[in-house]
């Protein structure tokens, strides 16, 4: 039977590439897009309006998900930095405000909203992917800041919930790999280990690098 998976945080188009690896991993895709306009490309996928900034359209977005699915079993928070930096490039209190609104303050939005569910149905998997790029402070210190938030967000929900069944909730880190290469690992990496996490109490709480498999690489 097929997993749902919501993929929030990097908007369609800019997220085929996880819809790709999604779908050929056997997943039910439902993922936010970019505009409000419908999509005329034909996919396997369901697309979904968010608004970062309202934690009304959070909840409306994982209703809307579960309905589309009918029960949702993967959520996949992205935060690639490189989306971002010349959104909010400038170093004055505005720019810092919309970056807090949209990027500190509409993840954990979403997050909490996805964790609830999780939680009451006592069922589910997070997945957070922290992409960062060089030279941070000389590009856009908002970004850096709401990187440094995303990852605390993500370290906080999973050491919060560590013992439980669910959510179960992997840390991913990335640095200079495609977003082809992260998400052809990252479906083939999470269902190869989903086994051996079932019969561990514990987890082992850290950032998993892009391409490990048992001390190997894949790419």
């Amino acid at each position: 039977m097929k997993k749902s998976l919501l993929i929030v945080g990097k908007d369609y188009p800019a997220g085929r590439a996880y819809v790709t690896a999604a779908v050929d991993s056997q997943r039910n895709v439902v993922i936010t897009k970019e505009s409000q306009n419908d999509i005329s490309e034909q996919t396997e996928v369901e697309f979904a309006n968010w608004n970062r900034s309202s934690p009304i359209s959070a909840k409306n977005l994982i209703i809307k998900a579960e309905t589309q699915t009918g029960i949702l079993d993967e959520a996949l928070v992205i935060f690639d930095s490189s989306l971002y930096t010349s959104r909010f490039s400038q170093f004055d209190i505005e720019t810092f405000s919309k970056a807090d609104d949209e990027l500190v303050r509409g993840y954990y939005y979403i997050v909490s909203e996805i964790v609830s569910r999780f939680l009451k149905k006592n069922h589910g998997q997070i997945v957070f992917v922290a992409k960062g790029i060089k030279d941070f402070f000389s590009k856009s210190i908002p970004v850096q800041s709401a990187f440094s938030a995303f990852k605390s967000l993500a370290e906080g929900f999973a050491f919060q919930f560590d013992e439980l069944n669910a959510p179960k909730i992997f840390l991913v880190i990335a640095e200079n790999e495609t977003d082809d290469e992260i998400a052809q690992w990252l479906f083939r990496y999470i269902d190869e280990i989903e086994n051996l996490k079932n019969k561990q109490k514990k987890k082992n709480i850290r950032w998993i690098k892009v391409g490990e498999k048992s001390g190997k690489k894949f790419f």
